[in-house]
């Protein structure tokens, strides 16, 4: 049968596939011109097509066995604090169950004092806490709010705090909410944010009550959807208004149509500023604060960053993120390169030729290199590919399947045709010319490899605790 027209969901860790049947070659190739190429950002509603062929009648409809529940669902692609794009559902996929806030939100303090000995963690409302943090209330405080998919290492925390405590005596709070906004759950980052400012209220009020602090003395910074953080930080202090919130290219996508209550707004803080460089497309072309700053018009592709498709800082090899692109390739293309590779008999011309493929693929993921001491690009390496991908390569991964269907095929019983086929020896001769390597021949030849005496591997796939262990050796094999 034939299907055509299938939406097909992009997502990190599992692409779309027939119950029974490996996706079609089709798939294979398209994710390698994907990885090649990127996919453009600002697009609500994408639909990737593959086809599905079976011997028989073609028909136009999915047939009745497909699984179509829920496959097609509208995403986009949104860059992290480091311009790294990631998959962003723009419906709720996952019901938000309720969280301990104050444990999945990370607020540290940096300051010049602590420099030697690392950030301590604050947590609201705990006296003791806050006694023993070092926290000077003479001092401006800064609280740093990172985007979706980021963290506390992200360069809009970590960078800033840098240049403030290189210029002064600072508080500086960064702020990791990293587990409340991962991809690509963003309609619940979008909720979460809402319980992340109203904790961050909470600690402004507590350090204003507890630790002697002046509400105009703090300064919330947030990019992109950290911005909203801001903003509804701002919006749920009760004593008052901070003295200033700052917001990086707040986030558009799901607060573009909502209401002054609904995301940053000017009323947030006493000074309300907004810098706008990725308007009408990730970003507010609109004013939304009460100071709005609009670098070269405001609007993207900013100078420098022409062939930047998100307006962030950027370029096209950057569109799709290098642990994106991996992921591409195991639960893509290994999925169907691999397809029934238990039962194969490889020569070790085919598993080169399988190690060039593989190769080839993980060069368009990795890129070049610049050589250290001609200053020139060059290709990669074949073993710095495979320190990148850090990963068991292609002909691990046919050994460790080989011997983990063996096992299985062994225990089977005399009586089933394919133990039968397994270890039966046909009659006749072999014509006169080298022999060709069995499958079993493959067995024997990984068995030795990993130092067993391969005479009798059918008994030893009897344990299957020992076995197990044979096939997890397989996969740490050294490529020959």
């Amino acid at each position: 049968m034939l299907m055509e027209n299938v939406p097909l969901t992009m997502r990190r860790d599992m692409w779309f596939q027939p119950d029974g049947a490996p996706p079609h070659l089709t798939l294979a190739v398209r994710a390698e011109r994907w990885i090649e190429r990127g996919i453009p950002i600002n697009i609500h509603e994408t639909r990737i097509l593959i086809k599905v062929r079976e011997k028989g009648a073609s028909v136009r409809s999915p047939p009745s066995h497909l699984k179509l529940d829920n496959v097609h669902v509208p995403w986009m692609l949104m860059p992290d604090d480091e311009g790294n794009l990631h998959v962003a559902y723009l419906v709720e996929t996952s019901p938000r169950e309720s969280t301990n806030i104050t444990e999945e939100v990370i607020l540290l303090l940096y300051t010049r004092s602590n420099a030697a000995t690392g950030p301590y963690r604050l947590y609201a409302n705990d006296v003791n806490n806050l006694k023993a943090s070092g926290y000077d209330p003479s001092h401006p405080t800064e609280i740093l709010i990172h985007g979706f998919t980021s963290n506390g290492q992200s360069s809009v925390i970590i960078g800033s705090k840098d240049a403030y405590l290189s210029k002064g005596e600072y508080n500086v709070i960064g702020v990791d909410w990293g587990v409340l906004c991962p991809s690509p759950l963003y309609v619940e980052a979008c909720q979460n944010a809402v319980l992340v400012g109203e904790l961050l209220a909470e600690l402004i009020e507590f350090l204003v009550a507890e630790g002697g602090a002046q509400l105009q003395d703090f300064h919330v910074t947030g990019h992109s959807l950290g911005a909203q953080v801001a903003g509804f930080t701002g919006s749920n202090t009760k004593s008052g208004k901070v003295g200033r919130i700052t917001g990086l290219d707040a986030a558009y996508p799901m607060f573009g149509n909502a209401d002054a209550s609904g995301r940053l707004d000017a009323t947030d803080g006493v000074l309300v500023d907004a810098i706008h460089t990725c308007g009408g497309s990730l970003g507010f072309e609109e004013p939304i604060a009460l100071v709005d700053f609009y670098p070269n018009g405001g609007l993207r592709p900013q100078p420098g960053c022409d062939n930047d498709v998100t307006g962030t800082e950027g370029n096209t090899k950057r569109l799709l993120s290098k642990d994106l692109k991996v992921s591409i390739h195991k639960t893509a293309i290994l999925l169907v390169v691999l397809y029934v590779c238990e039962t194969w008999t490889l020569t070790l011309k085919e598993e080169q030729r399988l190690r060039v493929f593989e190769n080839k693929v993980l060069r368009k993921i990795f890129g070049a290199k610049r050589d250290e001491v001609t200053g020139e690009w060059r290709k990669l390496h074949n073993a710095e590919l495979h320190a990148l991908y850090s990963s068991p390569g292609i002909i691990r991964n046919i050994k460790s399947r080989r011997l983990r269907w063996t096992g299985h095929v062994a225990r089977m019983g005399e009586s089933r045709n394919t133990y039968i086929l397994l270890v039966e020896r046909p009659e006749g001769e072999r014509p006169l010319r080298r022999p060709r390597r069995r499958w079993e021949d493959n067995i024997k030849m990984n068995l030795r490899e990993m130092e067993y005496d391969d005479r009798d591997w059918i008994n030893l796939a009897q344990d299957r605790d020992q076995w197990r262990a044979y096939v997890r050796a397989a996969m740490n094999l050294g490529v020959p």
